[in-house]
């Protein structure tokens, strides 16, 4: 199972993210996120096998019991690896407290005694609005980063952690929610 762990947004945050895009052309060399994929990934855990699931599930709650509801704040574009050569177009997030970092750090050792490993990169958290295919697609969203005047920006208390199955299907990939784990309670 392709999965990964994730921040599930609200319906109405989806749906002002995918308003910042619908107008955008549907052209070759990028593939444009739906309202239904937009989230913050905490973790990405690649091809798991269902025998692991249980365990992976152990592992956010156990993670996630240590750590209280926390707010986040979502706005402003960015491009990853850079916003002059951007492959993936992305909405930052604004963690104050550091929760998303602290229960990944909580996580991450048990994760990698599952055989997940740890992520060489920094954890930025973000949501991803776009991807480029191609060169052509990297200079669409460079375009995109130089003219977007302004981002909406929305609040969101995290509560709540979700695994999340990734189907691929003939019309597209669309993700499935597997089991959700709330953080602590105070």
């Amino acid at each position: 199972m392709r999965s990964f762990i994730a921040i599930e947004l609200d319906e109405a945050i989806r749906r002002v993210l995918a308003a910042l895009v619908a107008h955008k052309p549907p052209r070759g060399g990028v593939r444009w996120c739906t309202a239904q994929q937009l989230h913050v990934t905490l973790k990405f855990l690649d091809q798991i096998p269902d025998a692991t699931i249980p365990r992976i599930i152990e592992v956010m709650a156990t993670a996630a019991s240590g750590i209280e509801p926390f707010p986040i704040r979502i706005g402003g574009l960015g491009g990853f690896p850079s916003p002059q050569q951007p492959r993936v177009l992305w909405v930052g997030v604004d963690d104050p407290t550091r929760g998303c970092a602290r229960w990944l750090s909580a996580a991450d050792s048990a994760l990698v005694e599952l055989g997940i490993p740890s992520e060489r990169r920094a954890f930025t958290p973000h949501i991803t609005l776009a991807r480029s295919r191609d060169a052509s697609g990297v200079r669409l969203l460079a375009s995109v980063l130089g003219s977007q005047s302004a981002c909406p920006s929305s609040a969101k208390t995290v509560e709540r952690l979700t695994l999340f199955e990734s189907v691929l299907s003939p019309g597209g990939v669309h993700y499935r929610s597997v089991a959700t784990v709330p953080l602590a309670t105070g």
